[in-house]
């Protein structure tokens, strides 16, 4: 749903745009009281319910401070990018790609990471996370598309 405002936010209302994130980035950045293990269930039973933001919402509630296995991160926030995809419209989709992207990087998933901005049209970022990650092929692709920059 956050994605859904942003993205109407900048559209419609730029102004208020600066605001809103602040507001998103105190709520992501806010403890998560429920344990990892509930909120990862409540994602599913979202899915199963046919209530796909409400599960990518709660994919995306999960990090590294409330949960401390890597591997579960990538996987849950991997899973809300599918679930974006599939049934988001296309600007609500890139912005969860756009935001799992920076997740991963943060956990240092660079391939994933450099996925998910590739995907989200952020060639530069991609480049970057497969630098890191030390992903010569895919960033010498992208290098050279981007040009002598």
């Amino acid at each position: 749903m956050w994605a859904e405002a942003l993205q109407f936010c900048q559209q419609h209302v730029p102004t208020m745009y600066n605001q809103l994130n602040e507001e998103y980035t105190a709520y992501r950045s806010a403890p998560v009281t429920k344990p990892p293990m509930i909120i990862i269930r409540e994602a599913k039973e979202f899915e199963i319910s046919g209530d796909y933001r409400r599960a990518i919402d709660r994919y995306l509630q999960l990090s590294l401070e409330c949960l401390n296995d890597a591997n579960l991160l990538r996987r849950s926030w991997i899973r809300a990018t599918e679930l974006a995809k599939k049934f988001l419209p296309r600007p609500q989709a890139i912005c969860v790609l756009k935001e799992v992207g920076k997740m991963l990087d943060g956990i240092k998933c660079y391939a994933d990471a450099a996925t998910m901005h590739y995907q989200a049209n952020m060639q530069e970022e991609a480049l970057h996370s497969w630098v890191k990650g030390g992903i010569w092929d895919e960033a010498m692709q992208v290098a050279q598309k981007l040009g002598p920059e």
